[in-house]
């Protein structure tokens, strides 16, 4: 027999689930004709009918809604096997229905074959849900082999409830462990999916975003004013060779995260490289960018203490600005460049504006 792995297991059942769904619903027509003939008071027949239909209706959107999103397969083990074990155990209760007015042992093997036709047909549709299939044929069974022994159908109901203790609850157990499996797998999936889509766009020494999360950040409408602020850190290269590049590594994170604390929650903060980090603000005004900055720079100058030494670097910063419905990165990124170009010969340690752009 083929070892279906748990994600098959779940696409078999969405491809074949129709035939479940099937077998439930016109179980009861054919139970109702067998029955009928036979009795004067069809009215408890007919509410036993309609209760059976209404929990044929709950499986179909136990079966289908868990499929809208791949997100909500997790619904998807518990909802179907509840279901369609409500579903089957309403069908065998047929015979509490009709018990009192049917003395006719052939009517009751003929609901019996019904019954046994649906619970089988239910976990061949289940196919490799084994776990699955064993409680829904226990659904099925349990409540018409009591309800054999209650009005005197003795072999009939101990045969059943043979082929349940030896057949169906032993898959009770499998399936809580089997949900269980599921949902760890389904959670350690998403969480390596979350995890790989944020080293995508995250830049993983620092936190901040990456050229991609820089983007992807900034690829919405401004309505306002927006300003880029280009900054290189002065001084990191000496950091780098007098301490090494761990030491290095660790004056980033620091000076990202001093970065970060100047910053307000909606600004864009992006290390593009090295030691270049680039800021995308909106609704703000010149002056108070050039506080911003300002603070920028008192905060990286504070001195870092890395590998038993204090060291110090400093920043320039470059800073463009465009009208918010005339925003393009590339061009942002540009001449935010050039303007930090022009604070390093001026000195480093400093603010410089980039020309307007050209009309």
């Amino acid at each position: 027999m083929r070892d279906y792995g748990l994600e098959e297991q779940v696409r078999f059942f969405e491809r074949n689930r129709v035939q479940a769904l099937a077998g439930l619903t016109f179980s009861v027509p054919v139970m109702i004709g067998l029955i009928w003939p036979r009795v004067d008071d069809h009215g408890l027949l007919l509410w036993w009918g309609a209760a059976h239909f209404v929990t044929a209706l709950i499986t179909a959107l136990a079966f289908y809604l868990p499929f809208r999103s791949p997100e909500q397969l997790t619904r998807f083990p518990r909802a179907a096997t509840v279901a369609v074990c409500a579903s089957l155990t309403a069908a065998s209760t047929t015979i509490f229905v009709v018990a009192d007015f049917v003395d006719d042992l052939a009517v009751v093997l003929g609901i019996a074959a019904v019954l046994f036709s649906v619970a089988a047909g239910a976990a061949i549709t289940i196919g490799p849900l084994a776990p699955m299939s064993r409680p829904a044929l226990a659904s099925t069974i349990v409540p018409f082999a009591i309800g054999s022994l209650v009005f005197g159908y003795w072999v009939l109901g101990l045969a059943c409830l043979f082929f349940v203790g030896v057949v169906a609850l032993r898959g009770i157990g499998a399936t809580i462990e089997w949900f269980d499996e599921l949902t760890r797998l389904r959670a350690e999936s998403a969480e390596n999916a979350k995890q790989a889509e944020m080293a995508s766009r995250t830049d993983l020494l620092t936190g901040l975003a990456n050229r991609t999360g820089l983007v992807e950040e900034t690829d919405r409408p401004y309505d306002a004013t927006v300003m880029a602020l280009f900054i290189d850190l002065d001084g990191f290269k000496q950091v780098n060779d007098s301490l090494g590049h761990l030491a290095g590594d660790e004056v980033l994170a620091v000076c990202a995260a001093r970065l970060n604390g100047e910053t307000r929650d909606e600004d864009c903060v992006a290390r593009l490289g090295g030691d270049e980090f680039f800021v995308v603000v909106d609704s703000m005004t010149e002056s108070e960018v050039t506080d911003l900055s300002e603070r920028i720079i008192a905060a990286i100058s504070q001195p870092i203490v890395v590998a038993s030494a204090i060291t110090r670097v400093s920043a320039s910063i470059g800073i463009a600005t465009v009208a918010g419905d005339e925003f393009d990165l590339d061009d942002l990124m540009n001449r935010a460049d050039a303007a930090l170009y022009e604070a390093k010969r001026l000195g480093r340690n400093r603010v410089a504006y980039a020309e307007p752009p050209s009309s």
